[in-house]
C-alpha cells in the first residue's frame, strides 16, 4: 500500500474515531510517530507472510489480507493512548478497547473502497456500486452478540497470546472475505428488491 493510500485511510478513519473516544475521555491522543510505525509495522508483516506463502514480494496482496494485517499492526503498535500525565481510572470499556476499535474500523474502511473499486470494474457487479455506496457495510447478527462486537473483542484477545504472536493473519482475512461476501449478497438482494417492488 502507498504511503500516501495509507494516509487517506489513517486520517479519515481517525476523524471519525478520536471524537468519540475524546468524548469518553479528553485525553486521548496518538502516541508519538505512531502512523509511521503502524505503517512500519504493516510493511514488514507483509514482507514476511509473502517470503512464507512463496508469493512473489512485488505482487499486490488481496484486499483481505492488507486489512488483516493493518488490523495486526494496529494492535500490536497501540497507537492510540491516555496521555500519563492525565491518566485516571475509567471503568469504560470502550477505552480499554479503543485500539481494537480504531483497528476494526480502518481495516473495514479498507476492505469496503477496495471492495466498491473493484465491482465497479466488473460488468456484472457494477450496477450495485451506486447502492453500496449510499449504504454502508452491512454486519450480520450472532447467535453472542453481534458480528462487530465479536470482531473487536477477539482483536483484544488477540493482546495476550500464549505464543510470541497469537495472530493468525489468513483467519482474520477470510473473515473480513466472509463478510464482504455477506454484503454482496446482501446487496444482490436490495437492488433485486428496488427492481421488482410490488
Amino acid at each position: 500500500m502507498k504511503p500516501e493510500t495509507f494516509d487517506a485511510y489513517w486520517e479519515g478513519t481517525l476523524k471519525v474515531i478520536l471524537p468519540q473516544l475524546k468524548a469518553l475521555h479528553p485525553n486521548v491522543e496518538l502516541a508519538p510517530a505512531a502512523k509511521d510505525l503502524v505503517l512500519s509495522n504493516y510493511n514488514a508483516a507483509k514482507g514476511v507472510q509473502k517470503a512464507i506463502n512463496g508469493k512473489d514480494h512485488e505482487k499486490l496482496f488481496d484486499r483481505h489480507k492488507i486489512a488483516s494485517l493493518i488490523t495486526h499492526a494496529i494492535i500490536k503498535v497501540q497507537p492510540l493512548i491516555i496521555s500519563v500525565a492525565t491518566q485516571s481510572k475509567s471503568n469504560s470499556t470502550t477505552l480499554e478497547i479503543k485500539n481494537e476499535i480504531f483497528a476494526y474500523n480502518i481495516s473495514l474502511n479498507i476492505l469496503w473502497s477496495m471492495f466498491i473499486d473493484k465491482l465497479g470494474r466488473d460488468a456484472e457487479t457494477s450496477h450495485l456500486v451506486p447502492l453500496m455506496r449510499t449504504g454502508k457495510i452491512q454486519i450480520p447478527d450472532c447467535n453472542h452478540g453481534n458480528f462487530k462486537k465479536n470482531l473487536i473483542t477477539s482483536f483484544y484477545h488477540i493482546r495476550w497470546p500464549r505464543s510470541e504472536d497469537g495472530f493468525n493473519f489468513l483467519l482474520m482475512a477470510k473473515n473480513y472475505f466472509m463478510l464482504e461476501n455477506y454484503n454482496l449478497v446482501y446487496y444482490k438482494v436490495e437492488d433485486f428488491a428496488n427492481k421488482h417492488k410490488i
